[in-house]
């Protein structure tokens, strides 16, 4: 198990319910998704509106980070996913 394994195998241990994919391609990290339980719970109380944003990586690695989010009545934001 590499460390990103190993730390996604605690993150999930941590927080029972959240939803972790991790996936290989030829052996290869090709991407992650994470959708923890906590933002859900906390998700009741925001208002329906989810974005989408993406940030484009510029490196050797290539592809993008993305990120779901909601907003609260108050204009706070809460992450709500998140995926490489």
């Amino acid at each position: 198990m590499g460390k990103i394994e190993s730390i996604l195998a605690k993150f999930r241990d941590k927080t029972p319910g959240s939803n972790i994919v991790f996936a290989k391609k030829n052996g290869r990290f090709s991407g992650i998704f994470l959708f923890s339980y906590l933002c859900i719970e906390y998700a009741k109380n925001y208002i329906p509106i989810i974005s989408l944003e993406a940030y484009h990586l510029k490196s050797r690695y290539q592809g993008a980070i993305l990120m779901d989010s909601m907003m609260q009545g108050s204009g706070k934001i809460l992450p709500i996913s998140f995926g490489v």
